[in-house]
Parts: C-alpha cells; structure tokens; sequence
C-alpha cells in the first residue's frame, strides 16, 4: 500500500509540473505581438470619435465602445443603432433632437449627412489611418478624422 502512496504522490507531482504540455505557442497575453496588431473591421471603431466639415459646419461622428450605435451632433445631437459586417455598414433611422439651427446652411449640412447616412445609406466604410471614409451605394464619400 505504502508503495502505491508512493507512485501516485510522484505521479501527482509530475502531473501538476507539466502544465498543459502545449508550450510551442505562448497565449496571447504572453505574446508580445499580440497587442501590436491593430483592430480591424467594426473592432476598430469602437469608442472611437471622428468629425468633419460640411457647408462650414463641423460633424461629430462616435462609435459607442460597447453596442453597436453611432452618435453625434450637426446642429442637433442624434444617434442611431448600425450593422456591420466586414467594411459593409448600415445605418438605421436617425433619432434627433429637433431644433431650428441658426442658420440654413448648417440646418442643409444636418439634412444632407442624415439623408447621405441613412436614406441614400452609407454602405461601406474604410479606415485608413486616422481616417475614416464612409461610402454610399452610388460611390459618394465622406471622409472624417479621428479626434481624441
């Protein structure tokens, strides 16, 4: 008996030294170079914020970090749940505040990017850089860049 206590006490010993026996491939969190690759696809949005200008009115365009919804604000604060798969995108009906803006180049700013985003709809987008370009179903774009 006490010369099977034996072997199974250096079995159990051998056992728990020898890991999962799998150490050709370091995990990712031990990998250097898993950190240093860049999110892409819908990944590489998340939380991020981008803004451009049209007829002289700035754009805020935000990806939510956790769900997939868009935000921002023209002359008015909106946001909008998206789909996406690969560098395809669509963007559902937009939830506005409404007020009047002060002036109808901004309020034609606002109208345009809604109708381009959604109505027209944005169905691709690319990120190169600190750049983002949405492009619509008859090839218009918009480009906007990624702020802090």
């Amino acid at each position: 008996m006490k010369k099977y206590l034996i072997i199974f006490g250096i079995v159990a010993a051998l056992t728990a030294c020898a890991g999962t026996g799998d150490s050709a491939a370091p995990a990712a969190s031990q990998n250097p170079l898993a950190s240093a690759r860049p999110a892409t696809g819908i990944a590489a949005l998340r939380g991020a914020k981008f803004e451009t200008v049209k007829n002289g009115t700035k754009i805020t365009l935000s990806f939510d970090d956790q769900k997939d919804r868009i935000y921002g604000k023209v002359v008015n604060n909106y946001n909008s749940p998206f789909t996406a798969d690969g560098n395809r995108i669509t963007f559902k009906p937009m939830l506005s505040t409404m007020m009047m803006g002060l002036n109808a180049a901004a309020m034609q700013a606002e109208s345009d990017y809604f109708k381009f985003i959604t109505d027209g709809g944005a169905k691709t987008f690319s990120l190169s850089g600190n750049m983002l370009t949405l492009t619509n179903a008859a090839g218009q774009s918009m480009k906007f860049k990624k702020v802090n």
